[in-house]
């Protein structure tokens, strides 16, 4: 089998990949596809995570959290002497 050898900025889209993906020029003509290697481990892992991640949870969570953070020097000021935020 030939191979060919890709930059680090196309492995950068090629990862965190679980599915099979179809790779297309920008005319959109069919080049081949890419089957990530996910071992039936890592399959589990990331099944298990999909039931504990919900995506309108996030949502909600930055909508309601929006403008409510801390400046960086207060939250610095705040690690550093163990302050507990409220």
């Amino acid at each position: 089998m030939s191979y060919l050898t890709i930059d680090e900025v196309f492995c950068d889209h090629l990862r965190g990949l679980l599915e099979t993906v179809e790779l297309r020029d920008t005319s959109g003509k069919l080049l081949g596809h890419f089957t990530p290697f996910v071992s039936a481990e890592e399959q589990a892992m990331y099944e298990k995570a999909k039931t504990l991640f919900d995506p309108a949870e996030v949502e909600r969570r930055l909508r309601e959290e929006a403008g409510k953070g801390a400046p960086l020097q207060e939250v610095l000021r705040r690690i550093q002497s163990k302050e507990i935020p409220r």
